[in-house]
């Protein structure tokens, strides 16, 4: 509504920011088509707007490269759940390039997890297990403990990848942890899954189930 109403006056940094938020939805929808189509007409918009702004504040000029940043990363999730593996890894490098870890350090390390996804997906273990760790590092010296569940839960599924099933229960037992201090419903649900895969592998059954279940 905010996007087409006639009443507004939108600056072109809130009209992108505004986009972007949709383009967020959208992904989270599973709209992916529409999301990257709203993600690259807020950078559009961001980076036109940003460009004729030279002289900003401090202050604003970094809210602005966050807001930019943020949408990038957006961009670069959608392609990921697109499947668009080159143009994702492209991205994520183009995002890596521009953000600095000690000032953008959540960014950074989101990045770098997706990295490793992406690392997954092509069958590059080793180096997905060095991004994730990476993006871990960072989550825990920030105090990021939501960051931190995501990526101990991501190692879990790395490490069941390469049959290191003891290691990868320590993981998921370390999101799992996290995430039951937080209260976050639907991490625990995918911690609990990822524990009853794992345990159904190795024929361990009765606690598998109760897994499942728990994740129910």
């Amino acid at each position: 509504n905010l996007l087409n109403s006639s009443r507004f006056e939108l600056s072109p940094y809130i009209r992108g920011a505004a986009r972007q938020r949709l383009a967020t939805a959208l992904r989270k929808a599973g709209r992916l088509a529409e999301a990257l189509e709203h993600f690259e007409a807020a950078r559009d918009t961001m980076k036109s707007w940003i460009a004729g702004q030279p002289h900003l504040p401090v202050a604003a000029k970094d809210a602005l490269d966050r807001e930019l940043l943020t949408t990038e990363l957006g961009l670069a999730q959608t392609l990921f759940e697109l499947r668009e593996n080159k143009h994702a890894v492209q991205q994520v490098d183009y995002i890596l390039g521009l953000a600095d870890r000690h000032q953008y350090p959540d960014l950074v390390a989101q990045a770098l997890d997706l990295k490793g996804g992406i690392a997954y997906r092509l069958n590059n273990g080793e180096t997905a297990l060095h991004l994730v760790h990476d993006s871990l590092s960072i989550y825990q010296a920030t105090g990021n403990r939501v960051g931190a569940a995501a990526a101990y839960a991501n190692l879990g599924v790395l490490t069941a990848s390469i049959h290191k099933s003891d290691e990868a229960m320590d993981y998921f037992a370390l999101s799992l942890g996290i995430r039951e201090s937080l209260g976050d419903t639907q991490g625990i649900a995918i911690t609990r899954n990822n524990l009853g895969q794992l345990l159904a592998r190795q024929g361990q059954f009765a606690e598998a189930a109760k897994h499942f279940s728990d994740a129910v």
